[in-house]
């Protein structure tokens, strides 16, 4: 597989995974209050906005086909290993979330704070791997994040 394909494979994965977390906590009606549903959209979606905004950068950057012989292409343990933290990020993000909305697994507390430790645990190792995939795109969309006023 192409270094262009398979950025495509990674950041489609991580975004259609995030829209669909972020449909599912929306429309659940497990939560008795707005704020707590509000708050668990919350955990997720700046994640969200840091992997689709390096994601979109990136495709507007190489809107056009590539040219060519411009075939690079990654090892295959190497993208295999990228892929599957990939694919177990995405797979535990969507089975927290379905187990509170479908499974009724969860107290509204126990879902936030598995979520956020979903997002947390494989935000940094997600981090390296589309730095390696989109480089300065990913850069700029970190640096984008407003940061916390500081006291």
């Amino acid at each position: 597989m192409s270094i262009r394909h398979f950025r495509y494979l990674c950041g489609l994965t991580v975004l259609i995974t995030h829209i669909l977390a972020v449909a599912m906590i929306g429309s659940a009606n497990r939560f008795t209050d707005i704020q707590d549903q509000i708050g668990s959209i919350l955990i997720v979606v700046p994640i969200t906005l840091v992997y689709a905004s390096a994601f979109v950068r990136f495709v507007a950057a190489n809107a056009a086909p590539a040219p060519p012989g411009a075939d690079e292409r990654f090892d295959p343990m190497a993208a295999g290993v990228m892929y599957f933290v990939v694919a177990v990020f995405c797979a535990s993000l969507l089975y927290v979330t379905i187990k509170f909305t479908y499974l009724s697994s969860y107290q509204v507390s126990e879902f936030k704070m598995w979520l956020g430790a979903c997002e947390t645990a494989f935000g940094a190792l997600i981090g390296i791997v589309f730095e390696k995939l989109f480089g300065a795109q990913f850069a700029e969309a970190k640096a984008a994040i407003p940061k916390p006023a500081e006291q």
